[in-house]
């Protein structure tokens, strides 16, 4: 996959976002290209629409996609 434009958007680092222990999320936007594949931290990997994506988000991954659907309105 080849990204472009890649930009900082903000850091999450509520101590109550994740139950195991307190985990700071950087979250980054950017273009892309190509085709998403899994890692090492995941089995697999796709692209959802911000108007479809899947219910199921962990912690506190809405409230971030909420936040980015606020910032591009501004």
């Amino acid at each position: 996959m080849i990204l472009s434009d890649l930009r900082q958007f903000r850091a999450y680092s509520d101590p109550e976002r994740d139950p195991r222990q307190h985990n700071i999320s950087i979250v980054f936007t950017a273009s892309a290209e190509g085709s998403p594949s899994g890692g090492d931290d995941a089995a697999q990997a796709r692209f959802f629409s911000l108007t479809n994506l899947p219910a199921d988000l962990c912690f506190d991954h809405g409230q971030i996609l909420q936040d980015y659907r606020d910032s591009c309105a501004v």
